[in-house]
């Protein structure tokens, strides 16, 4: 893979179909763009063509790309990312794949940041700042051992805004990288940063660290493996939060820990924490429920739970 192949944001309008547990999986091939053999999985009376989404609008061109102001010292491109609406205003929180110049290409994945970058139609984009940035240095030691540095690597910024409190809370993803050990991302956290400024209008930050919310423990459950906590996207519910959390390259034992979750157990699972604060604590729900193996069994990553209603499809937040 080339130090340019997540180059390019696009952003497009999706429709998909939802899973009931009950229906029946099954997996086929299929030919990606690049005529390579890939696997997906299809669901009965849901994904009936070869692809899960179509696509219904949006530039064909990426909304942001190489060259582009704003992407000046960033080495990798982007990867993920969130979007909220303000009073007109459209911001989005991609990871950054900054690396440094002279370091090997595998770098952009440590040395990463969360941009901040602003738009009133979504196609065209300004980079406002930078709201948090990765340490980018690599692990003492294989486990997960304080003397690492436990952001070394960051991602998967999301935005949400606590009408208690009056304040933006930013929940974030943050690794242990190792040079040599299989995930490279490795015990992932989940960490809290809180807008300085009140109201809407402190999205754009500074920010203030809050701590970590949810992490690898004695409650931590096998499927989530050695990348540990690698997602945290939370939603309410009546009484309460719940969140959907990540975890890959999971452990057959305990006994497994901390070296042989890593190539042979490829599987991406997703399960749940719920809290009745926003704030946490957060625990994660029992193993009856985690992993939720009926989205896919194989490869989930990074589910992100919108409701969609009137208001949020055509009003700001």
């Amino acid at each position: 893979m080339t130090r340019n192949a997540f180059w390019g944001l696009c952003i497009g309008l999706c429709l998909t179909g939802t899973q009931a547990i009950a229906q029946k999986m099954e997996s086929k091939s299929i030919k990606t763009t690049d005529k390579t053999d890939s696997i997906s999985f299809h669901i009965d009376g849901i994904t009936e063509g070869e692809t899960l989404f179509t696509v219904i609008g949006g530039p064909e061109a990426p909304v942001i790309n190489a060259g582009m102001p704003g992407t000046e010292g960033i080495q990798g491109g982007f990867e993920g990312g969130s979007i909220v609406k303000i009073n007109g205003v459209y911001h989005m929180f991609p990871t950054e794949r900054a690396g440094v110049k002279g370091m090997p290409a595998y770098h952009d994945r440590v040395k990463t940041r969360i941009g901040h970058w602003t738009s009133t139609d979504a196609v065209h984009w300004t980079r406002q700042s930078t709201i948090l940035e990765s340490s980018g240095v690599y692990a003492l030691v294989h486990e997960d051992n304080p003397m690492n540095d436990r952001r070394s690597a960051i991602w998967s910024y999301m935005p949400v805004f606590s009408e208690e409190n009056n304040r933006w809370y930013g929940f974030y993803l943050a690794y242990t990288t190792d040079k040599e050990i299989a995930p490279n991302h490795s015990f992932g956290r989940i960490w809290r940063c809180e807008s300085e400024k009140e109201g809407l209008e402190g999205i754009g930050g500074p920010y203030r660290d809050m701590g970590i919310m949810i992490e690898p423990g004695l409650d931590s459950q096998l499927w989530e493996g050695r990348q540990g906590v690698a997602s945290f996207f939370p939603y309410k519910v009546d009484k309460g939060w719940n969140a959907f959390i990540s975890g890959a390259y999971p452990y057959e034992t305990r006994a497994d820990y901390p070296l042989k979750g890593g190539e042979k157990r490829k599987v991406w699972a997703v399960g749940l924490a719920e809290s009745e604060n926003l704030e946490g604590p957060w625990k994660r729900m029992g193993e009856e429920i985690n992993p939720i193996t009926s989205i896919h069994p194989q490869f989930v990553e990074n589910p992100i739970r919108i409701p969609i209603t009137q208001r949020n499809l055509h009003s700001d937040v």
